[in-house]
């Protein structure tokens, strides 16, 4: 706590107070308006149709890659291994690099993580 001087004491508080209320009316006035999105994120932020649902897909695919990679318990350099692929690329994938995938490959991967064959990214 700051050691504040008896006389400023008062003013410094009663600023702060203000300050407080000010902020607190500011947050009241604002009113902010919820709407109810689609079931496609991409398509709510603009995106085209066609490209939207490509977006959702590729997103899904990789995020299901993801889980099944870290439910498996693979460090990168293994699912390398395992699917064909570059650590880098694998790594890519782990942090959602969206656009460095095509829905072919990602769906070869996703294939070939569960049937125990090998892919390579495009």
């Amino acid at each position: 706590m700051i050691n504040l001087c008896p006389v400023l004491r008062p003013v410094v508080y009663r600023a702060l107070d203000n300050q407080r209320e000010s902020s607190k009316a500011m947050v009241e006035k604002e009113s902010l308006d919820v709407v109810l999105g689609s079931d496609n994120v991409f398509e709510d932020l603009g995106f085209d149709v066609e490209e939207a649902m490509n977006l959702k897909v590729r997103a899904d695919l990789m995020l299901d890659l993801r889980a099944y990679i870290q439910k498996q318990g693979w460090t990168q350099q293994e699912t390398a291994e395992l699917l064909g692929e570059t650590q880098p690329r694998i790594s890519n994938l782990m942090n959602g690099e969206i656009s460095r995938f095509s829905v072919d490959k990602a769906t070869e991967t996703n294939m070939g993580s569960s049937s125990g064959s090998t892919s390579n990214f495009a």
